[in-house]
């Protein structure tokens, strides 16, 4: 299923004008298309600030547009698929928009194929969990998880329980719900005078659709298109070469 929209013209007017002044109409056109993807981008990120709880630079910047050229009079926006080493937010983005299960974070699968995370569930912030600006678990906490208990992708950050004598307690990290911990609730949690809860394994949540994505671009593009054209079209045959 996509999470992205392409949109082209082909409407009475736009046909009039690609005949009677083929030139500057198809500018037009590929203005047009261009600057009314460019409002359903920001029509769909206003509506991300609303669904969604503060959402993050990367998540704002997710959506990206195709713009229309000559030879192609469509415009599209659609969800960003490179990612670097982050999630692509196609992936991420898909349950906001269709509904349906969350797909695991990329520490939530390194928990898992090392058999700490069950098959099924998924990791949820406990009370010792170091949290940002935008409600998500700090990176560098994590970092420290997986290096602790040898579940991060790279084995050069891979400490374990025998790591070096500065090692502080509150760095030392066990997980509950097997082995002798067994009385603890499934998770991860940060050993030291006080036993502190960092995450908290759960089943995996359905999510019912909140964003509109689909809707709101239908509705930028019928709302804005005969006005950015006329708009397009004029500037087109202003700025004409006689």
């Amino acid at each position: 299923m996509p999470v992205a929209i392409t949109f082209k013209m082909d409407d009475r007017s736009v046909r009039i004008a690609l005949q009677e002044l083929p030139g500057q109409a198809r500018f037009a056109t590929v203005l047009a298309l261009t600057r009314v993807a460019k409002k359903a981008q920001a029509a769909s990120q206003d509506e991300m600030r609303r669904v969604f709880d503060r959402p993050t630079p990367y998540t704002m910047r997710s959506l990206a547009v195709r713009p229309a050229t000559k030879t192609d009079l469509e415009a599209e926006v659609l969800f960003r698929d490179f990612a670097g080493k982050g999630t692509p937010a196609r992936k991420y983005m898909f349950p906001g928009v269709y509904g349906g299960a969350r797909h695991l974070k990329r520490f939530e699968r390194a928990l898992a194929a090392r058999d700490i995370l069950p098959s099924g569930m998924m990791a949820m912030p406990g009370e010792g969990a170091k949290l940002d600006a935008y409600g998500n678990m700090s990176r560098g906490q994590i970092v420290k998880i997986l290096s602790y208990l040898k579940a991060s992708s790279d084995p050069t950050q891979n400490r374990g329980a025998n790591a070096s004598r500065g090692t502080r307690r509150k760095d030392r990290y066990f997980v509950g719900g097997v082995g002798r911990a067994k009385h603890f609730h499934p998770g991860i949690y940060m050993g030291g005078k006080k036993v502190t809860p960092v995450l908290s394994f759960g089943n995996e949540a359905g999510y019912r659709p909140i964003f509109a994505f689909h809707d709101i671009v239908r509705r930028t593009v019928e709302a804005s298109f005969d006005e950015c054209f006329a708009e397009a079209l004029r500037h087109a045959l202003a700025t004409a070469r006689p």
